[in-house]
């Protein structure tokens, strides 16, 4: 994948954090630094932007985020095109796209 090896973590609890982040070191993700944003304060949605992870690397973070049991939330990857947008016009996106998938 695209960047420097990481995750973004939007709207997250300090709980879920945690599990997060126990998650990540069991699952051997643990030399991926995760960067906790406060989504409620910015009116930002859930979400998780990964960077740097290898293809089965990020099947097997998003099979072992389910095994946690946290609300859904948006997912993406860094592109090229996405390293430019701010987080909140990516995230804005992310949301057109998942209402969108949620009409077919």
């Amino acid at each position: 994948m695209h960047g420097p090896r990481g995750v973004l973590v939007c709207g997250y609890a300090p709980a879920e954090q945690e599990a997060l982040l126990a998650m990540m070191e069991n699952r051997g993700f643990g030399d991926a630094p995760a960067i906790f944003v406060d989504a409620g304060a910015a009116g930002l949605a859930l979400a998780e932007l990964l960077s740097g992870l290898l293809e089965k690397e990020l099947h097997a973070f998003m099979a072992a985020w389910k095994t946690l049991g946290l609300p859904s939330q948006l997912w993406a990857c860094l592109t090229p095109t996405s390293e430019t947008w701010t987080l909140k016009a990516l995230l804005t996106e992310l949301d057109h796209e998942r209402q969108a998938l949620a009409k077919r």
